[in-house]
């Protein structure tokens, strides 16, 4: 649904049109990946998937913001609006504030599908080795 949203305001664009092509099809191969094994923490492909979904919609966000910034800057730019806020702009804002409140929802996600963290899995450096 955000990338529908940032299709229909980049309609012209052939690097957007792109960048979307190249980002689904990354989501939906990680998605087949992810058939093989099961979802829950410390599956490689789950939290691969889960990763590439939250790159589209932070990129799909992004590009819906960028987009309404211009157009409020074209706004006070040509027709000298004050502080009004067309009907357009409160759209915007509106899928901006539910884009990220999905990519919210995917980070969740990742930190859930993330390995536990376990001090014994970090490795830690002896300053005294660099003395």
């Amino acid at each position: 649904i955000v990338w529908w949203r940032a299709w229909v305001l980049w309609k012209e664009s052939a690097v957007v049109r792109f960048v979307y092509v190249l980002l689904i099809s990354a989501a939906f191969g990680e998605l087949l990946m992810q058939v093989a094994g099961p979802v829950d923490p410390g599956n490689k492909w789950g939290l691969a998937a889960g990763t590439v979904s939250l790159f589209t919609n932070l990129t799909a966000t992004g590009l819906i913001a960028y987009k309404a910034w211009y157009y409020r800057r074209f706004l006070k730019r040509n027709l000298f609006m004050g502080s009004a806020r067309t009907r357009l702009e409160r759209n915007l804002t509106l899928f901006i504030e539910s884009g990220l409140a999905y990519c919210i929802l995917w980070v969740n996600l990742v930190l859930l599908l993330s390995p536990p963290y376990s001090p014994n899995t970090v490795s830690t450096i002896n300053p005294a080795r660099f003395s």
